[in-house]
């Protein structure tokens, strides 16, 4: 196996640092119920990163009339890595690219995702279990753990006991 090299994720300015975020459902409970609110998500993760406010975003995941802007110049508020869905929390790997950027950025994710969600189940009230959690990742090391850690946060729905067991080689090809 020849080994690759990786550039050196971990920046040491104030805006470059990486951080690694995450937030659940308040009481645990699943934030995403259908395949759509998973797009919805990764429709937000897009929409809100962007210094300027959403447009009418609910009328767009609808499908109504209103024209999407492709040509609009977009500042993003982070950068972002890789991130993880899952039904009752999600994780991203990311640093800012403003000042303040992932308070911006989760602000307006959590808020938008919320009245989404909100609205589409006719119900009220919080869906975060509070403010979004975050680590700083300081090293390489811990960059290379986390990237990994994220990307097999599903397998846990797909093969619950997948750490204790393995993967046999047929199933890795199937994933």
């Amino acid at each position: 196996m020849m080994a690759v090299e990786l550039p050196s994720l971990v920046c040491y300015n104030k805006i470059m640092e990486f951080y690694h975020t995450y937030n659940r459902g308040t009481e645990k409970r699943k934030i995403f119920l259908e395949n759509s609110d998973f797009l919805r998500g990764v429709h937000d993760l897009y929409e809100f990163n962007d210094v300027k406010a959403a447009i009418n975003v609910n009328r767009r995941i609808d499908g109504s009339s209103t024209a999407i802007n492709k040509n609009r110049l977009r500042e993003k508020i982070i950068n972002l890595a890789t991130w993880c869905l899952m039904p009752n929390h999600y994780h991203l790997f990311s640093y800012p690219v403003v000042d303040d950027g992932l308070p911006k950025f989760h602000q307006k994710f959590g808020g938008g995702y919320t009245w989404f969600f909100n609205n589409k189940y006719k119900r009220n009230g919080v869906l975060f279990q509070g403010r979004y959690k975050k680590v700083q990742v300081t090293s390489d090391t811990q960059t290379l753990q986390l990237i990994c850690y994220i990307h097999s946060n599903p397998l846990e729905l797909w093969k619950p006991n997948w750490k204790e067991k393995g993967l046999t080689d047929s199933e890795t090809k199937d994933a």
